[in-house]
Order: structure tokens, then C-alpha cells, then sequence
């Protein structure tokens, strides 16, 4: 498993189901909400701990697992099979 990485944020806002918008250091905005059983996680969703600091609003954010963007469905299978979903793609000639 890669390295855990940390920064400190500060929480600007929470409501009842415990969504907070936070914000780091460089202003960089992210809301963060707990992760719910079951429910599947978006490609380019982060999982994340907040310890609490002796500051107030502030926390240290751990990132556990960083989503890798969004999800990729090309394998040889995929592939063999894109004429039989989209037809045979078109040379230029054939397009005028």
C-alpha cells in the first residue's frame, strides 16, 4: 500500500448528516462526508480520517486510498467488440 499522506485543514462548515465543507492550508475547498456501507465510492473519490487537533475547527486529514479518476472500461474484450456495438468505423474517404 502507497504512503499515507496528511495536511491540516480547518473545517468552515457541518450540518446534521456530518458533511463538512473544509479547506487546506493553500485554499484549496473539499467537502467531506462519512462513507456509508455498501455504497460504492466514485472513481475519483478519496477515503480520508480527520484527527482533531488542539485547535479549534482544525483537523489532520489523512488520505487513506486516493481515487484514480474515472473508470476505465477498455480491455481486449471491450475491444473485440466495439464493431458489433458501434459498427466499423468510417475511413475519411467515406465520410463525404
Amino acid at each position: 500500500m502507497s504512503e499515507v499522506k496528511q495536511k491540516k485543514i480547518k473545517v468552515l462548515a457541518s450540518n446534521d448528516d456530518r458533511v463538512s465543507l473544509i479547506m487546506d492550508d493553500e485554499g484549496n475547498v473539499g467537502v467531506v462526508s462519512p462513507l456509508k456501507d455498501g455504497m460504492p465510492l466514485q472513481p475519483e473519490q478519496d477515503i480520508v480520517k480527520l484527527n482533531k487537533t488542539e485547535e479549534p475547527n482544525v483537523y489532520t486529514l489523512q488520505t487513506l486510498y486516493q481515487g484514480k479518476g474515472p473508470a476505465r472500461a477498455s480491455n481486449k474484450k471491450f475491444r473485440e467488440g466495439w464493431d458489433s456495438v458501434y459498427g466499423k468505423q468510417k475511413k475519411k474517404a467515406d465520410l463525404n
